[in-house]
């Protein structure tokens, strides 16, 4: 089955939201845009593996997830792909965006994982989740605080209806800077 389009439009933009609807798309969710002044130049791990099997077992909160034409397993295996190929960039760095990725261990092993670019001191977090045996212990905040120790500006996006993430990026520090409407087609 081929994934839904996708377009986002600035959640004040009620024209371009009503357009959308009266053309067949189907809106989906809110996506918050989060903003932290942050204050150490990160460098890349080899972790593919270990950055899929969290994508794998971590929740679904994104916007294929919320799309009710998509199934549950093709949302698993798209967000396993897309997390795939962002740890293997950060391995190669292949962009102009560095893809980085930081992981949290727990036992011995990956407990936490953030993927994100970053570019002139300014970082945008892609991914973030911890294993759910290790949530509630503190390895997303220590991965966030240290990514806002190395830059002039973090951002972050997470669903509107998510509101663990609200408020884990609330409490933080962060602030919203922009929400807009996601819908598919």
């Amino acid at each position: 089955m081929p994934l839904p389009k996708c377009k986002r439009v600035d959640a004040a933009d009620t024209a371009a939201c009503d357009a959308l609807l009266a053309h067949g798309w189907r809106e989906i969710e809110v996506l918050v845009t989060w903003r932290a002044r942050g204050a150490v130049q990160p460098t890349p791990q080899n972790i593919v593996r270990q950055v899929m099997n969290i994508a794998r077992v971590t929740g679904g909160e994104g916007r294929l997830f919320r799309d009710k034409a998509v199934a549950r397993k093709t949302a698993i295996a798209k967000r396993v792909e897309w997390m795939r190929g962002l740890a293997e960039k950060a391995v190669k760095n292949e962009e102009v965006l560095r893809h980085v990725v930081w992981c949290a261990e727990g036992d011995g092993e990956i407990g936490a994982v953030l993927l994100f670019q970053f570019c002139k001191l300014v970082a945008r977090v892609n991914f973030i989740a911890v294993h759910p045996k290790y949530q509630r212990r503190g390895g997303g905040r220590v991965l966030i605080e240290k990514l806002k120790a190395g830059c002039e500006w973090v951002y972050a996006g997470t669903q509107e209806h998510n509101e663990p993430a609200m408020a884990f990026y609330k409490a933080l520090g962060f602030e919203i800077v922009k929400r807009e409407r996601t819908f598919h087609r």
